[in-house]
Formats: C-alpha cells, sequence, structure tokens
C-alpha cells in the first residue's frame, strides 16, 4: 500500500541484562548506567566544636561503591547562631549550644548525611579507648589488634595510638 511500511518481525530474544522488559525497551541498560549514590560524614552522628574554632568535615561520596574525586556538596547548618558552616566544610563554633550538619550531593539532594555538632567552650578532652582482639597471646604467635579512641563518648579518628608489650 502507497505510503505505509509494513513490517513483519519476530522475537528472537530477550537481554535482561539490556532490555528494559517492564517499559519495553530494547538495548536500555546496555547503554544506560545505573547510579547508586552513598554520602558518610566520617566523623559519626555526633561531633564537638570548639567556641571560635574550625573544624573541617571529613565526608565521602560513593558511585556504586567506587569514591567520587571532588563531589559537589552543599553544607547547611540547623542553627548557623550556633554553629556555622562553608561549602568545603568548615564548620565554626560560634555559641555554646548544639545544631546539626546536613551535607548533601548537589545534584542528587536526597543523597545526604547530617552530623550533630555540640559547641563547647574550651577544649578539655576525656579520652577513653577500646580495644578489639584476642586477650591471650602467646610466645612465638601473632595478632592483630585494632583501637577505637572516643572523646567524651564519641569516636575520634585524628588521635593516635601507641602499642608496647
Amino acid at each position: 500500500m502507497n505510503g505505509i511500511i509494513q513490517l513483519s518481525c519476530t522475537l528472537d530474544s530477550i537481554n535482561t541484562a539490556y532490555d528494559d522488559v517492564e517499559n519495553n525497551i530494547a538495548d536500555r541498560w546496555e547503554y544506560e548506567i545505573a547510579h547508586t549514590y552513598a554520602l558518610h560524614i566520617n566523623q559519626g552522628t555526633i561531633a564537638h566544636a570548639l567556641l571560635n574554632e574550625t573544624l573541617s568535615l571529613n565526608v565521602t561520596t560513593t558511585d556504586n561503591g567506587n569514591e567520587i574525586a571532588n563531589p559537589t556538596i552543599t553544607y547547611i547548618s540547623s542553627d548557623p547562631s550556633v554553629v556555622s558552616v562553608d561549602q568545603q566544610g568548615q564548620v565554626m563554633g560560634i555559641a555554646s549550644g548544639q545544631a546539626s550538619i546536613t551535607a548533601k550531593l548537589t545534584y542528587h539532594p536526597t543523597i545526604l548525611s547530617t552530623i550533630e555538632m555540640r559547641v563547647v567552650e574550651t577544649g578539655t578532652h576525656n579520652y577513653s579507648i577500646a580495644i578489639t582482639g584476642n586477650p591471650m597471646l602467646k610466645t612465638g604467635q601473632s595478632a592483630s589488634y585494632v583501637s577505637h579512641i572516643y572523646d567524651h563518648g564519641v569516636e575520634v579518628f585524628e588521635q593516635s595510638v601507641e602499642w608496647s608489650l
């Protein structure tokens, strides 16, 4: 018939690795990469900031488990009169109290992480350490141990531990 193209098609195979069967799109996933983003503030869920001093947030962002170099992150303080934060993740204690800092992927704002910041006037530390590993060690054997350092019950990562027997 003039102006009509008649196709005669048969189903040859469905490749579930590439074909979007639900939406009937062939080879959709062959060229489209699915992303699974994650953002994590490495200082934990609670941290202390000294009054009028800065603290750098340590943030890790991943895509499908692979770390992203130089991600674009937006930082927000729940109370800038207590804790301020710039767009590089530098936190400053403005007044004694507590506020939340939220870090979001700028182009994927549903991917976020939050930390409670407690602003304290002085830098008094109350360190404790928890050591995990086998409590028995015999001559000629070796063992591995891991130390977790806490300041006022909050795990800290910038302190080092010296081991000796």
